[in-house]
């Protein structure tokens, strides 16, 4: 049994199957800090999280293992799939109107000397303003569907990441070298002590 922390995942529910049968009963939810076998199958699910994946646990007896959550919201999924052809179509046709108004304002500037400077200007205005629209909606599409296909890599698929404890760094003087004691042999024994006179001496 290891004591299991859930972090992440907000309503995050762990479900368990203890003989890996198919058979999933609810084990905790939210942060849980309970104590669960290591040999059984796991999930995460809950109300507004796409269910993850089969994992196990890991760890010795006793030990506390963290489950790491980064659900994926079922809710955001649903409004990337809606908003991405949505924004899409808006996207094409505002490239369509601009790349017609663009084309038009420079067809009015070709034949402004053919007609009455008034008119020539009014129809050059019109097709700049509608070739403007058209890529400011183009623009705004484009913006929004990527936002879309931003959510529906998001929240496709709820990833769980298991972290055990690693082993205990080594006290912070464990480098220092073991005094080491030099036994004097019989020989260094049998030598005559070693007699010295001062050179120097003074006071510091």
């Amino acid at each position: 049994m290891v004591w299991v922390h859930i972090e992440g995942g907000e309503g995050a529910r762990l479900e368990i199957d203890r003989e890996s049968n198919g058979t999933w009963e609810t084990a905790c939810r939210n942060s849980c800090d309970v104590a669960l076998p290591v040999a059984a199958d796991y999930r995460i699910g809950g109300g507004v999280i796409r269910q993850s994946g089969i994992f196990q646990l890991h760890g010795r007896q006793g030990e506390h293992v963290t489950v790491m959550v980064n659900g994926a919201s079922r809710a955001w999924l649903v409004i990337g799939i809606v908003i991405v052809p949505v924004a899409g179509l808006a996207t094409l046709i505002g490239l369509l109107v601009g790349l017609g108004g663009s084309i038009a304002a420079s067809a009015d500037a070709t034949t402004c000397i053919a007609s009455t400077p008034t008119a020539c200007n009014q129809a050059k205005a019109n097709d700049s303003s509608v070739a403007t629209a058209g890529w400011i909606t183009a623009a705004v599409g484009a913006a929004v569907t990527l936002g879309g296909i931003l959510l529906i890599a998001n929240n496709s698929k709820t990833t769980v990441g298991v972290d055990t404890p690693g082993p205990q760094a080594p006290p912070s003087d464990a480098w220092l070298r073991t005094p080491t004691w030099h036994e004097a042999s019989a020989q260094d024994r049998a030598l005559p002590p070693v007699v010295g006179l001062p050179v120097f001496s003074g006071h510091f």
